[in-house]
C-alpha cells in the first residue's frame, strides 16, 4: 500500500505538473515551488539511507525502488528475504517511534500538508488573500468605470442638448424671409 499511495501522488504530480510540447500548454501547477518542494522532500525520504535503526537502513534493502518513470515498485521476493532473516529489524524500520520511516514520512507529510504551519496550507492561505486583493482591485475599478461612464453619459446628454439647441436655432434663422425693399422704384 506504501508503493500505491506514493505511485498515486507520483501520478495526480505528473497531471498536474505536464507540459505539453506540441500545443505549449502546461498544468495548473507547472514550475510550482511547491510541487518542486514534495518531490524533492518526499523523494529523498524514499531514497536516503535511514541510521540508527540497525541493520535495514533503506527501503532498497527491502525491495522498494524507483523505476524509470520515478514510481516505486515492489520486488516482494528481496522483501519477503529481509523479512524472514531479520523481521524485527524490518518492524524497527518502519516503526521505531524517534527514528523509523513511518515517523519520518509522518513529520515530511505534516510540513508538508499538516493542519497549521504547512508548506500547503500556507500556499492556500497565501493564494486566498491575493485572490480577495484582486476581488477588491476589481470591485474598485469597476465603481471607477462605472462613474466614468456616468460623467461621459452625462457629457453626451448636455452635447445633444446643445445641438439640439443648435438645430432649432438655425432652423428659425432660416425661415426668416427676405424682406422687400422698403422704396419701391417707381
Amino acid at each position: 500500500s506504501l508503493v500505491n499511495a506514493f505511485n498515486k501522488l507520483r501520478d495526480k504530480i505528473d497531471e498536474h505538473t505536464f507540459f505539453n510540447e506540441a500545443d505549449s500548454t502546461t498544468g495548473i501547477l507547472f514550475g510550482s515551488n511547491e510541487t518542486l518542494r514534495i518531490e524533492s522532500q518526499i523523494g529523498r525520504l524514499f531514497t536516503d539511507r535511514h541510521f540508527g535503526l540497525g541493520d535495514v537502513q533503506s527501503l532498497e534493502q527491502l525491495g522498494i525502488s524507483f523505476n524509470g518513470e520515478g514510481k516505486l515498485e515492489l520486488d516482494e521476493s528481496k522483501l519477503v528475504v529481509a523479512y524472514a532473516e531479520d523481521a524485527a529489524a524490518v518492524e524497527k524500520f518502519f516503526t521505531d517511534e524517534e527514528r523509523g520511516f513511518v515517523t519520518k514520512l509522518n513529520a515530511a507529510v505534516d510540513n508538508l500538508a499538516g493542519e497549521g504551519n504547512s508548506l500547503l496550507i500556507n500556499r492556500s492561505q497565501s493564494l486566498a488573500a491575493k485572490i480577495d486583493l484582486n476581488q477588491e482591485r476589481v470591485a474598485t475599478m469597476s465603481a471607477r468605470l462605472d462613474r466614468q461612464r456616468e460623467l461621459l453619459l452625462n457629457q453626451f446628454f448636455a452635447m445633444e442638448s446643445v445641438i439640439a439647441g443648435l438645430q432649432n436655432s438655425l432652423t428659425s434663422i432660416q425661415s426668416i424671409a427676405a424682406l422687400p425693399p422698403l422704396t419701391s422704384a417707381g
